[in-house]
């Protein structure tokens, strides 16, 4: 029972002209799948952090690193649901991290002067006068 290998059908290509998806549009949807998920709070609060909207592209500010692994997880159910409403597929959702500088508090004695000058500058002026160290 030899088989011989049936031969390749070929597919036509059907070309679709896309209609870009309009800002209006694209915050609608994402209001809507926002309501959608309403139940689950971390995901509804993070589908709240601040967005903007420049033409196909969505690009959302996160805080921290659990909120970008929490929106990665979303991601294709979010992109789909988008997509579909707006019959767009070249709708992009993307996020970057804020960056907040966090104060390091003073732990030595030499640190602990220099914050009190950066406030202060009379204090440089009583070192210098005392001869005030720090590390004595």
């Amino acid at each position: 029972m030899d088989q011989k290998p049936q031969p390749l059908v070929e597919v036509e290509q059907i070309k679709v002209e896309v209609i870009p998806a309009t800002s209006e549009a694209i915050e609608e949807a994402w209001k809507a799948y926002a309501d959608k998920k309403k139940e689950m709070a971390a995901e509804h609060l993070l589908l709240q952090r601040p967005k903007t909207v420049e033409g196909r592209k969505v690009t959302l500010t996160l805080a921290n690193a659990v909120e970008a692994q929490l929106l990665n997880s979303l991601k294709t159910e979010m992109m789909t649901f988008l997509r579909e409403q707006c019959q767009d597929p070249e709708i992009a959702v993307e996020h970057f991290l804020e960056q907040n500088e966090v104060a390091r508090p003073a732990y030595t004695g030499r640190e602990k002067l220099e914050k009190l000058i950066e406030k202060y500058p009379a204090v440089q002026e009583f070192k210098e006068r005392f001869g005030l160290d720090p590390e004595f």
